[in-house]
């Protein structure tokens, strides 16, 4: 046993790459055991954590420990298994410099501590952005259940920004304790070149202004139908710091910049209480003046008969077109619901095809009539 011993204590002091066989087992073990036991440690953590939300939902503590285990195990795993690395790091002896060609030198044992250093800190702010992306959703959830004190559509705002400090504070904390600069003069520093960065981001401060503008005036919410123009017609589903995301009635994810919103005429349909059907009726010039007065009245008549028709219609002999009498038809549908809308629509089309039929006239459409004029004497011919 005594032999075994002696030949087990100089195996492990054998050494490979400048560390022995001991230093190189205490380097794969701790990794090792931090890679099978990283499931087990980060449930542990995730319900100490977890105590600083349990009142969120007292009534579901299962379940809400459950949505809080699924946004945070993943980062707590990862920053976990790194800080098991770095500590079976420091078991080695990592040479100072290394040469990598014939006149340079890498500083090998500082980018690795550089490097170490960085990845741990990346994966905690990593960690506390998921933290926020789970404080949003129980916001969300309360919103949904009116328990809410403030805009719900401050939400993403507010979970966006909160990201953009974390991952500002992150950088600062990498040139600071990693890199050994003197953060407070880097900020003052910024202070010089603060114009030149206004001028080079002015598009992206404009979006941002652009949304806290959307925040204070409240044009629409999340959820409202919006028209901007131009054809372009959808439901908010997010507004960002930078931009508002919609979806379009066939289905279309479009990005628009919140200075668009803010610069550009906006229709809120969502807010509004009508919508306006507006068209013209193009009859034949064969129609004569009594049919066409009886179209009219009975036009009007429909309109005043619909309960989904407001009173202040307009229903007129309007012009005379080049082939055609032109009836304007102008009128509000009592609803902000598109289907319902259309479906007026259609159901009044369907009456007034059935009046201009009923009364002997009919639609009229673009003709000519050319006159040719024959060769030498005579009259023109059709």
């Amino acid at each position: 046993m005594n032999l075994l011993a002696i030949t087990m204590e100089q195996w492990l002091r054998q050494r490979y790459l400048n560390n022995t066989v001991e230093q190189w087992l205490w380097f794969v073990g701790i990794i090792l055991g931090a890679f099978i036991l990283r499931v087990f440690f980060s449930r542990i953590l995730a319900r100490l954590l977890f105590r600083f939300f349990k009142k969120s939902d007292p009534d579901h503590y299962k379940t809400a420990l459950s949505n809080f285990k699924s946004f945070v195990l993943r980062p707590l795993q990862s920053f976990l298994l790194w800080v098991a690395v770095f500590v079976a790091y420091k078991f080695l002896k990592i040479p100072r410099t290394v040469r990598i060609f014939e006149e340079e030198t890498l500083l090998l044992r500082y980018a690795l501590n550089t490097l170490f250093e960085i990845i741990l800190i990346l994966s905690f702010t990593w960690l506390l952005m998921r933290i926020v992306n789970y404080v949003a959703y129980l916001w969300t959830r309360k919103s949904e259940r009116d328990e809410l004190r403030f805009d719900p559509q401050l939400i993403p705002f507010f979970k966006d920004a909160t990201k953009v400090v974390l991952f500002i504070l992150g950088g600062l904390v990498i040139v600071g304790f990693v890199f050994n600069k003197d953060v407070t003069a880097l900020i003052g520093g910024l202070g010089i070149g603060g114009l030149a960065i206004a001028l080079a981001a002015q598009e992206t401060l404009s979006n941002l202004l652009g949304s806290v503008t959307i925040f204070l005036d409240k044009p629409f919410r999340t959820g409202d139908l919006i028209d901007l123009g131009s054809g372009l017609q959808g439901t908010v589903e997010r507004v960002g710091i930078r931009s508002t995301r919609l979806r379009t009635l066939d289905k279309s994810y479009v990005t628009v910049p919140n200075k668009d919103l803010v610069n550009k005429m906006l229709n809120n349909i969502t807010q509004s209480t009508h919508r306006r059907a507006k068209f013209t009726l193009h009859l034949v010039y064969g129609t004569q003046p009594d049919q066409l007065r009886l179209i009219i009245a009975e036009i009007r008549q429909l309109l005043d008969a619909h309960e989904k028709v407001a009173e202040d219609y307009v229903v007129r002999f309007f012009e005379f077109g080049e082939s055609s009498l032109n009836i304007l038809v102008a009128y509000l549908v009592i609803t902000n619901d598109y289907d319902e809308y259309v479906e007026v629509r259609e159901s009044l089309n369907y009456q007034i095809y059935e009046v201009v039929v009923r009364n002997g006239s009919s639609f009229a459409y673009p003709t000519r009539t050319v006159l040719l004029e024959g060769e030498g004497k005579g009259s023109p011919t059709l």
